[in-house]
């Protein structure tokens, strides 16, 4: 009756999903996306992010009583930058430790992001996601890399950083940190 005539096509008709596996070792210029979540899903956690931002537009008015929605931008934070990781950076403590531990993967750079990113997490708790966007590795390598943070952190065993692997989330310990590195908690 309708000889063939289809009406269009629909996006899972036309659209194919497209996986590149590769070993690390591979040169190419690709990275890895981050996973789709919305900003606000887990508070405001400033997440360095390798994807290319996209430019939203702003409202040129706003009403005063306007009620938020999901889709509005979220506000930032009122706290100021964290200054702890800067802090723990320069301890003696620190030092001692970076000798002690000897050569790692991590770099002093990736400690201070992700040291900021717990200090200003909600219960000094982030997910495997939110680390990976904030250390700039992908999911499945957050396990190494909090395993040599905690390697380089934890003094004598104490676990200022950890895992847990219930929720996989990576936590911070902010009176064991102040107290074992002599930092204040901003």
């Amino acid at each position: 009756m309708k000889a063939g005539y289809h009406g269009g096509a629909a996006p899972a008709e036309v659209v194919v999903p497209v996986a590149v596996l590769a070993p690390t070792s591979l040169e190419h210029d690709l990275t890895p996306a981050a996973p789709p979540e919305p900003e606000w899903w887990e508070g405001h956690v400033p997440v360095a992010s390798s994807a290319p931002s996209v430019a939203r537009p702003v409202p040129t008015k706003i009403a005063a009583s306007a009620q938020p929605d999901l889709f509005n931008d979220v506000p930032e934070p009122t706290r100021g930058p964290s200054t702890t990781a800067a802090d723990l950076l320069a301890s003696a403590t620190y030092k001692v430790q970076r000798k002690l531990v000897g050569r790692l993967a991590v770099t002093d750079e990736a400690v201070q992001q992700l040291i900021d990113a717990l200090t200003l997490a909600p219960d000094h708790r982030l997910t495997a996601a939110r680390a990976a966007g904030t250390l700039g590795v992908p999911t499945n390598r957050v396990p190494m890399m909090v395993s040599q943070v905690a390697k380089l952190l934890n003094v004598e065993g104490y676990p200022v950083v950890s895992s847990d692997p219930a929720t996989q989330t990576v936590v911070l310990d902010p009176a064991l940190l102040a107290e074992q590195y002599g930092v204040r908690l901003a």
